[in-house]
């Protein structure tokens, strides 16, 4: 699978996005597709578009169907087709994705987020708090009375204040020294980098993946959490390729104490239309 462009010279990556504006949000739709459902042909063409996507936010300013994400994306496509992925599209444009699937950690059910794009123009817009929000209350809907632990390798401080801010103190790995860290969660990032990264240096201190990708450029936004911001700092070297393992804490006890949090976190992902393609599991 290929996500380079025809034969057009002196365009970017960035380019080959669709045009939006934050003014069309109104028409977002969320929809959650099993793509193993799907027919070849129909899988190959979403993972085509889905493609150009991530290479478009990935590396925006690199000559159009080069970089990093680029020469990657084939063998990332490849193992993504046995995940969920969840899509936000505005018409036919898609505007967002983010790929999910599941695994076992310290013999506990744990979900991965193998990776979430969302198109720059729409980004800090809750495009991506839906595809999130949609995914956990689903997850809560099919398994209310189960423990989970959610992971993900993050390159955005962003997502990391995300997440942290709707969980319990405690509750997200790596700890930052703001609270107390639950022993439980380093013994399962051990366990993830292990089993999804085993040829990735990973330190248990920092949660950092060391050269988890190519080097890459650009500015790193801030997320305004200021323990957040200052561990990537610190730590995580885009240069060098790193960054953070996220586990969070999923289980039992955890859900019943973030109880009061979800109607409005289903207020809020309802706000766009909710959908499923033919040929997903529901």
């Amino acid at each position: 699978m290929s996500v380079r462009p025809r034969q057009d010279v002196g365009l970017r990556n960035a380019d080959l996005l669709p045009e939006v504006t934050a003014a069309s949000l109104r028409s977002l739709r969320v929809r959650r597709i099993h793509l193993a459902g799907l027919a070849t042909e129909t899988a190959s063409g979403l993972l085509e578009q889905v493609g150009r996507l991530v290479v478009g936010v990935a590396t925006p300013d690199l000559p159009a169907g080069t970089g990093w994400m680029a020469e990657e994306w084939a063998a990332r496509g490849q193992s993504a087709s046995d995940a969920t992925l969840w899509t936000a599209t505005l018409g036919d444009a898609l505007v967002g994705c983010m790929f999910v699937s599941e695994l076992e950690l310290d013999g506990t059910r744990a979900l991965f987020l193998q990776s979430a794009y969302v198109h720059p123009a729409l980004q800090g817009r809750g495009v991506g708090f839906a595809l999130n929000a949609r995914m956990a209350l689903r997850e809560l809907l099919r398994h209310p009375f189960g423990s989970r632990w959610v992971v993900a390798a993050l390159m955005s401080p962003v997502a990391l204040a995300g997440w942290r801010s709707r969980l319990s103190p405690g509750a997200a790995y790596p700890g930052l020294g703001d609270t107390d860290l639950r022993p439980e969660l380093t013994s399962v990032a051990a366990a993830a980098a292990a089993q999804l990264y085993p040829t990735v240096p990973f330190d248990p201190a920092t949660g950092v993946l060391h050269g988890r990708t190519p080097p890459r450029s650009g500015r790193v936004t801030p997320s305004g959490d200021r323990f957040v911001d200052a561990h990537f700092e610190q730590h995580v070297d885009p240069a060098a390729g790193d960054a953070v393992l996220m586990v969070l804490d999923g289980r039992r006890s955890e859900v019943v104490r973030c109880l009061g949090r979800v109607p409005g976190a289903l207020l809020r992902s309802i706000s766009v239309r909710a959908g499923s393609e033919r040929g997903a599991s529901t």
